[in-house]
């Protein structure tokens, strides 16, 4: 059993070839009739035009999702630590 493909998302641009997208288990359609699920994405790459340049092979697998084990009515998950970068010498 499987949702269908996304249109896709737009990746945050940060400069000199990095490209970053949150991803937010809550808001991926369809997976919380499952409890174990898996994201499948792949990366495709547009000119200014929006037309396809490029496209990477379909990720399989690579995220795994899973129900909060802490939540409850009362009190909800702890909140989750941003992780910062930690700059590179």
């Amino acid at each position: 059993d499987y949702t269908p493909w996304t249109s896709g998302a737009v990746m945050l641009n940060r400069g000199q070839g990095e490209f970053t997208y949150n991803l937010i288990g809550g808001k991926v359609f369809g997976h919380n009739h499952y409890l174990r699920s898996w994201v499948y994405f792949q990366l495709v790459a547009t000119n200014i035009k929006g037309e396809e340049i490029g496209r990477t092979r379909i990720y399989e697998k690579a995220i795994e999702m899973y129900p909060c084990p802490c939540l409850t009515p009362l009190k909800g998950c702890p909140a989750t630590p941003i992780p910062t970068r930690t700059p590179q010498k």
